[in-house]
């Protein structure tokens, strides 16, 4: 059996959205756990987010709510961009603000793996459906880069296409500790 994740996001429409995106990441996460779940922009109460999680048996050791102006805050400390994430194509994913989030909590690096802004599509199911963000999570991985800061990727042709250093880095150990963001059914772990 593999190891949990440290930490994993979700957001609402993960959670309760009816669409086929939404009713896969909850088959894929099915009675699956995690350390910290982040809930991104969860606007309703308490219960009504224990019930959603419980439907789909998705456990975790702690909660954190972070709103949509605490994810608005971040990104522009991280990223020197003021988003106001009105539209879906306009927002961040969730990698990209978990990425932000390490790094932000003193990650010595953060790994990233199967996140690629340039996809058509995510890797996890077989539904076809269009990779939305694509244009905002180049530009912060581009500023990340240009920051220096220390997101990696461990995918060579996101290394190529975004300037991010390849991981693993000469003369790394491998990835004790470091924040290693892996992309699965839309939610980072």
């Amino acid at each position: 059996m593999t190891q949990p994740p440290d930490v994993t996001l979700m957001q609402f429409n993960q959670i309760e959205g009816p669409n086929p995106a939404a009713v896969e990441v909850r088959r894929v996460l099915q009675h699956a756990k995690t350390g910290l779940l982040c809930v991104l922009n969860w606007r309703h109460e308490l219960d009504r987010l224990l019930r959603g999680l419980d439907a789909f048996d998705y456990r975790y050791d702690d909660l954190m709510l972070i709103s949509r102006h605490e994810r608005m805050a971040l990104m522009h400390r991280m990223t020197g961009r003021l988003n106001l994430e009105l539209e879906g194509e306009g927002k961040w994913s969730n990698g990209i603000v978990g990425a932000a989030l390490a790094i932000n909590s003193g990650a010595a690096n953060v790994i990233l793996t199967g996140i690629d802004p340039l996809s058509k599509g995510h890797k996890y199911n077989s539904l076809n459906l269009s990779r939305m963000h694509r244009e905002t999570d180049l530009q912060a991985l581009q500023i990340f880069s240009e920051q220096r800061l220390p997101v990696f990727t461990a995918d060579p042709h996101v290394a190529q296409s975004t300037n991010l250093a390849l991981w693993p880095v000469k003369g790394s150990l491998g990835f004790n500790g470091h924040a290693a963001l892996t992309s699965r059914a839309g939610a980072p772990t």
